[in-house]
């Protein structure tokens, strides 16, 4: 019975372990106007999108490593920059939800009860 236990939590943690993260960025801004998004890491582009209205842009992050994810997003004369993704934050959690809206960006782990995180800044 213990091995049977040990065998459990061993494998448990080989799968928890290898599983990515996603990151969802959407734009719920009440204009047309689309949103220039960058995600970078470790100082390298990790992924960009011209966010359109009711759009989703997709970035994965692989849950092995202990890198941060941040974000720059730009919307007409404004612009918010935010940790996308932070290790301590954010792990154990498959899907990570930013939402962009007339006050800037909010994350959430459900996409139901976003939590608001990042303002629009215009200076």
């Amino acid at each position: 019975m213990a091995f049977k236990c040990l065998l459990f939590l061993v494998l448990l943690a080989n799968f928890s372990a290898g599983f990515s993260v996603v990151i969802h960025f959407s734009n719920a801004v009440g204009s047309q106007a689309p949103i220039n998004l960058r995600v970078r890491s470790n100082g390298y582009l990790t992924g960009s999108a011209l966010l359109r209205p009711l759009w989703v842009y997709e970035v994965e992050v692989d849950n092995n490593n202990n890198n941060e994810y941040s974000a720059h997003g730009v919307y007409g004369i404004a612009h918010s920059d935010f940790e996308a993704y932070e290790p301590t934050r954010d792990k154990g959690h498959a899907n990570i939800y930013w939402r962009a809206d007339d006050w800037g960006f909010s994350f959430s782990y459900d996409n139901i009860e976003f939590e608001r995180d990042a303002p629009w800044d215009s200076e």
